[in-house]
Formats: C-alpha cells, structure tokens, sequence
C-alpha cells in the first residue's frame, strides 16, 4: 500500500533564502540543510526561550557554515523565525566555531580540534537531566582508517545545553557546564535513537553504531572513551535487493512504528531524482548484526518549484550542491498529540518545507 504524505505550509518552505533576507542578512541564505525539530519542553520557562510564544525549535545548517541554526514557531508548522541574527556573521545560531589563531577554529585541551565548518544538527530531550543535546559534526584533525572512515576528518560530536539556545563551550559564551565535549564519536551525520537502555545511530551511508552500554544514555558524561562502535548496515545492504535505484542513503532519519520496529527515512546518492524514501527496520532481539531492511517504498518526489521541480533530472552527487532537481535530508518529529511530521531539504540545499505524515506510516514490510 503506498504511503500518502501531504505538504503542508500551502506547500510552501517554512525555511528559505526569503527567511534570511527579511532578517537583513541575505548572504546566509545561499544554502539551507539539515533540519532537526522538538517541542519545548514545559521544564524550561517562557523567560528563558528565544519568544515568550515559541514553542517548537527548528535547527538546521548552511552545509558550508560556521554556525548551528535555529529558528522559532508558536505551531510547528511555522512560521518560523530565525533566532539571534543580528550577531556578527560566525557567532550566530546556537553553536559557533570562534575564530582562533585568525580562522574558525574549535580547539580542545585533549587536542581535538574541529575546523572549517558544522553541520546536520540532530537535537534530542534528555527529560531526566532536563538538558538539550545536539549531535552535530565537523571537520576535524583526526581521521578513521577503513573500513570506517566513509566520512574521512568528518566526525560527529555532541553538545548540551540547558535551554536549547546556547551549546557554545563556557569559555566562548556558552552555558556553565554545558557545550560541545571533545570527543569524536564516530562517522558524520549521526541519527540517533535509543533502544532497550542503549543508544543507536545511523551515519551517513547508512552505518549503524552503537554507543558505549555503560554510558549509553548519558551523553555529556566527560568523554574520555566516547568513541561509539560501528556496525552492520542494515538499509544500504537491503536496498539493492529491495529494487531501489541506489545503494548509497544520505542523511538518515527514524521513528518507532512498534517497540521494536523502526521507520527509516532518507534519500539516495546516484538517484535520478533524489527523492524521500523510507524503509523498515525490525529490531527485535539483542543482535543488532540481525536487523535488516524491509518494503522499500518511495514517499515524495521534488514536484513544487521550491523543491527543484524545474530544474532537469540529473544523477545526484555527494557533497554539497543547490539548483538541482532533488529533495535531501528528511528529519520525523512526532508531536505529543502523536501526529508526525517530515521536515526536508528541496532543490538540494535551498531550502526546508514540511508534510504530514499518516499514522501508522504505510504497510511495507508486514
């Protein structure tokens, strides 16, 4: 049964270069990825949000830029305000690369460093310490030998904040006791998920990793032995079989169906037409080298102009690009009602829109 998904917005972005043009700074609009969404939790007072009124948090990125973006809503679907862009340019958003020794540089005193730019924020609750963690990655001076360095210097890291509006370190700004841990915890583009009292993620390209059980959900413990560990790729050595027209996902994203079934998101390097697609994932049982992708079906398609419907179908790249016929980075945000909606990239990196999603989401795999 296909999946039926509607846009929503009037099928408009909630996010795009018009946003950053009315906020007087239009040369941060050139490219726009990555979104992560949540709700506000009720422990963290109206005094202490970016508005009074907001009540949903949208994080993104310039797939080039020294800084982890934010913007505001009252309703989920927007519309969205950007947070703090009066700031200079490289100290705006929620987390910033300050210039050291004269370039953006972030510099540890265990000798992680992270440089050039950040990027594809993935924001979680942790309800029981009530703080707000941030999975991003970075370029970095450390590099993983095969068969585990598919993102090469670019690694995920982790950051917290008590309000959601500051993960810079205390030292630059950032909240007492919170802010980024020098600790390169593995492949880039990390989506995380917990499981059974333990912590999970897919990386670009579809790699599982698991974190350290006994640690596993307590993410700004002082990270001395942070590393997470790789797996199997359950989605990527599916998808072939599965008739999909690549092997290759990009930027991952899930949600439970069952406790012990997950729906994966993503889109495909080497499509045609970069599209949203999805799959599921029965993770049942303690050995995750078992788990394995079922009923691939693909969800949307780049049909509006802002999605890149004008632009002719080209075979998609990694890396960075805009002006092309392609939709990337699909990001689930369950609401407390239990209504589900997909927030995505169109015309590559140019811009963020939003869809429903039904519940439950398609029968592929049952």
């Amino acid at each position: 049964m296909t999946t039926r998904i509607a846009r929503l917005n009037d099928r408009k972005p909630v996010i795009s270069s018009e946003t950053f043009a009315a906020a007087g700074i239009p040369d941060d609009g050139t490219n726009i990825n990555g979104p992560s969404v949540i709700a506000i939790p009720d422990w963290v007072p109206e005094n202490r949000r970016a508005n009074a009124h907001a009540r949903y948090y949208l994080y993104f990125s310039h797939h080039g830029g020294r800084s982890i973006r934010m913007a505001w809503a009252e309703l989920v679907t927007g519309p969205y305000r950007l947070y703090n862009p009066p700031l200079p340019a490289g100290r705006r958003g929620v987390l910033s690369l300050p210039d050291t020794d004269g370039r953006p540089l972030l510099r540890f005193a265990n000798g992680v460093e992270v440089f050039s730019h950040i990027a594809s924020p993935n924001v979680h609750l942790d309800e029981t310490n009530r703080r707000f963690v941030l999975y991003f990655h970075g370029e970095t001076n450390t590099t993983t030998p095969p068969p585990h360095a598919f993102t090469g210097p670019q690694k995920t890291l982790v950051a917290t904040s008590a309000t959601g509006l500051n993960f810079n370190p205390p030292e630059h700004g950032g909240e007492p006791g919170h802010g980024p841990r020098p600790a390169l915890l593995g492949n880039a583009y990390f989506c995380v998920f917990a499981f059974r009292d333990r912590l999970y993620a897919f990386s670009n390209g579809g790699e599982l990793w698991r974190a350290p059980a006994d640690r596993a959900l307590r993410p700004a413990d002082p990270p001395t032995a942070d590393a997470w560990e790789p797996g199997p790729n359950p989605v990527s050595d599916a998808l072939t079989e599965l008739g999909a027209p690549s092997a290759d996902p990009r930027h991952l994203a899930v949600r439970f169906i069952a406790p012990d079934r997950l729906e994966v998101f993503f889109t495909l390097r080497g499509d045609l037409e970069e599209s949203i697609d999805r799959v599921e994932v029965t993770i049942g049982g303690g050995d995750w080298t078992t788990w394995r992708a079922t009923g691939y079906e693909r969800l949307l398609r780049p049909r509006e102009p802002w999605e890149g419907a004008g632009y002719p179908p080209a075979v998609s790249r990694g890396g960075r690009q805009t002006g092309v016929r392609q939709l990337r980075d699909p990001a689930v945000f369950t609401d407390s009602d239990g209504s589900t909606c997909l927030f995505y990239c169109g015309a590559g990196e140019e811009a963020i829109g939003v869809a429903a999603v039904p519940r439950p989401c398609g029968r592929a795999g049952r």
